[in-house]
């Protein structure tokens, strides 16, 4: 790890557990509501000061003036580190459609970016996962909406979201996230009457050292054969493939040297390597021979990162 971030751009994006486990605001005559507060201000000030570290490359959204958002270019590739935890507002019991993971303010400058690279592979960086989704959260139905700390506890922001990309044809969009302590590739195709069908893809990263069962994700907590979901007015078709447990990484290629890009997937398990080669189309994990990025002896040779960032044309395979 240590001659990674030697040799690597990284890029931190704050989730719960820089708060505390799961950390989400409470009502304001709530007793534990200035203790949550301040327990935010703590974490928010160390993710500062220990994480977000300065990079020319990368800059905050204009204009949201709380979010610890970020966007930055590597390559042939763009992306959006999207603060899913310190902007969430209070979840009243009732219609989880009103509450929102992140303000408006945010989503239109999300909506901005996507529209402002049409011809890149956008990736759009959550902590927690957009897909596959949660059985768990599907038997219970509305509860279980109530008990989610992910996406599912939010459906009006992944509502307008993917309306917004199918309305305006948003193509290459991958979701990168990693907080089920599992991995996972997951390609998605939104129809929406009257509009081109948009595929999408969602990739999901286990932590380099995750040794607690209770804490880790199965691969059954999740749908993996053909999920078929309305979503508001898009019908989401989902299929997803999962990587053996244990304490794996991933690492992510753009390929532009064709007409359309490909971007494909290599975890690291056991000892062995695992390879997606096209994760919008959905091509089966298979044995890949070969690591797929071998690190630099130096750091003055290294221009791309093999734990986030895809690696630029010139090293494309």
């Amino acid at each position: 790890m240590r001659r990674i971030m030697r040799c690597v751009p990284a890029y931190m994006m704050l989730d719960d557990h820089e708060i505390i486990d799961n950390w989400e605001p409470a009502w304001q005559s709530d007793k534990s509501a200035a203790r949550l507060r301040r327990l935010r201000r703590q974490g928010v000030k160390a993710f500062w000061k220990y994480q977000r570290m300065d990079d020319e490359r990368a800059r905050s959204p204009a204009g949201l003036r709380d979010s610890l958002s970020l966007t930055f270019d590597h390559g042939c590739a763009s992306f959006y580190l999207l603060d899913t935890r310190s902007q969430r507002a209070y979840r009243a019991p009732g219609d989880p459609n009103a509450e929102a993971m992140f303000p408006g303010a945010e989503m239109a400058s999300l909506k901005k970016w996507l529209e402002e690279n049409p011809n890149q592979v956008k990736f759009v960086v959550s902590p927690s996962i957009v897909l596959p989704r949660r059985l768990g959260m599907l038997n219970k139905g509305a509860s279980g909406v109530a008990e989610s700390d992910g996406w599912e506890a939010y459906p009006g922001n992944l509502r307008d979201l993917f309306q917004f990309i199918v309305t305006e044809e948003i193509q290459n969009v991958v979701f990168l996230s990693g907080d089920e302590h599992l991995c996972c590739v997951a390609k998605a195709t939104l129809s929406m009457p009257g509009k081109r069908d948009v595929k999408i893809a969602s990739i999901h990263a286990s932590g380099l050292y995750a040794p607690f069962p209770f804490a880790n994700a199965r691969r059954q907590d999740f749908t993996d054969e053909s999920d078929d979901f309305p979503i508001g007015c898009v019908q989401c078709s989902a299929t997803a493939q999962f990587v053996p447990a244990g304490n794996n990484f991933a690492v992510i290629k753009v390929n532009r040297q064709g007409p359309t890009p490909m971007v494909s997937a290599d975890f690291r398990v056991a000892g062995e390597w695992l390879r997606v080669d096209d994760v919008f189309s959905g091509t089966r994990l298979c044995r890949s021979a070969a690591s797929p990025a071998p690190l630099p002896d130096r750091p003055p040779l290294c221009d791309f990162s093999p734990l986030a960032a895809p690696v630029p044309p010139s090293h494309a395979t």
